[in-house]
């Protein structure tokens, strides 16, 4: 939940509403999560669920895509 939560901020900040070009780090950090193997076990889950599409970028400069999928 917490980084669903991330996602939203950061896509505001950006002015998008469901996804996001961001690093791992960013992530983390807003979501309060220390852990990588945490963090990918959290992106695997809410990626199997549905809630989210996940492009991983193995780019050091560019961050991965996160798409939140939010039906009305």
């Amino acid at each position: 939940m917490a980084i669903c939560i991330a996602v939203l901020f950061l896509g505001h900040q950006d002015g998008n509403s469901q996804g996001i070009q961001t690093s791992r780090r960013k992530i983390m950090q807003l979501a309060r999560i220390r852990s990588i193997v945490t963090y990918h076990k959290c992106i695997r889950e809410l990626t199997a669920f549905g809630y989210i599409t996940y492009c991983p970028s193995y780019h050091p400069a560019k961050g991965s895509l996160i798409d939140l999928k939010i039906e009305d």
